[in-house]
């Protein structure tokens, strides 16, 4: 045979492939390629008004969020992008395996179903499939919180004492759930005296004597008005008891020092109980424990100087929003 070249070589590639097609994917992924982490929750913590979930997954390519929602009675997402729409997020970095999502502003002691679903920073989401089986069925801890409302100091036993004129405020006690009861709950105020003993309705009657609450309600809020014929002015302890089918459920923060005055009594003077700047923090609300005569002022708008000490009050002016409280606006 000719060890010659049966033809020169040629520059011209050839218009065959020099092999067959790979099947086999490249090792190096493409950015187009990003998936969303499958999430599986390894961990609940839980408290009266929050969730905290630990939600675990491979080794993140790409950083992104992990969104996790809490839904009540039985509802179940419709899709990935409502849980990110209305879930609480939580961000990770490439190569994190783990984030932590807690959902806040939750009521004590109900039911939440929770699901969640991850973003990542290519814009990929969580499969719909996948987001479903991240679902916990979680309680929130006890309890729900009975609180005052508007719990006056003092209040006269006669209610002749009072008129039409007569702000509520000063004679109407009330208070507040923070929410529903799963059936109903009953909440009793209670006078305590210094030995630590029920009043007797006979000495003070409190009107009404109980308030339920169901989960119809459509107000939690509950008032009463003490009534009493003493001849002398008592110091009591206002206590709220709790009754009915969710009493384990609730609890009160109401324990507050009352003075019921006798017909013949003058009132209390009235004491400074609060100073709240407004949103803007261009003006400061006083509040009095109790009706003032408004320190016989009667202009809408007054220096503030001849009523209060403080560094800048030659530059704000005053005036009364009602007999028991004074608007401070800085100028």
């Amino acid at each position: 045979p000719s060890i010659d070249p049966t033809a020169s070589p040629s520059t011209t590639p050839s218009c065959k492939p020099s092999a067959s097609p790979s099947f086999r994917p490249s090792p190096v992924p493409s950015k187009n390629s990003a998936v969303a982490p499958v999430l599986t929750v390894t961990a609940v913590y839980k408290s009266r008004t929050s969730i905290t979930l630990t939600t675990s997954f491979a080794t993140a390519q790409f950083a992104g969020v992990v969104y996790c929602a809490a839904l009540r009675n039985g509802a179940v997402p419709t899709s990935s992008g409502q849980v990110v729409a209305q879930g609480f997020p939580a961000s990770y970095l490439a190569g994190a395996t783990h984030a932590n999502v807690t959902m806040t502003g939750l009521l004590a002691v109900e039911m939440y179903h929770t699901y969640c679903a991850a973003v990542t920073s290519q814009g990929v989401v969580s499969l719909y499939a996948d987001v479903l089986t991240t679902k916990q069925d979680v309680e929130t801890a006890c309890c729900k919180l009975i609180s005052c409302v508007n719990c006056p100091s003092f209040v006269y036993g006669d209610l002749t004492k009072y008129t039409t004129s007569s702000p509520t405020t000063q004679f109407v006690f009330s208070y507040g759930l923070t929410s529903s009861p799963a059936v109903s709950v009953e909440v009793i105020p209670t006078l305590y005296d210094g030995a630590g003993s029920i009043v007797s309705t006979s000495v003070v009657e409190i009107t009404p004597s109980k308030v339920t609450f169901t989960k119809q309600s459509t107000s939690l809020t509950g008032t009463f008005v003490l009534k009493s014929s003493l001849t002398t002015t008592e110091t009591y302890t206002l206590m709220m008891r709790i009754a009915g089918t969710d009493k384990s459920a609730y609890q009160s923060t109401v324990e507050t020092s009352v003075r019921v005055l006798s017909s013949s009594a003058p009132p209390p003077t009235p004491a400074l109980q609060s100073a709240k700047f407004t949103d803007s923090g261009g003006a400061v609300t006083v509040s009095f424990s109790a009706a003032t005569n408004k320190a016989g002022i009667t202009t809408p708008t007054f220096a503030c100087n001849p009523l209060f000490t403080f560094v800048g009050v030659n530059s704000t002016t005053c005036s009364w929003t009602s007999a028991a409280t004074v608007n401070i606006v800085f100028a």
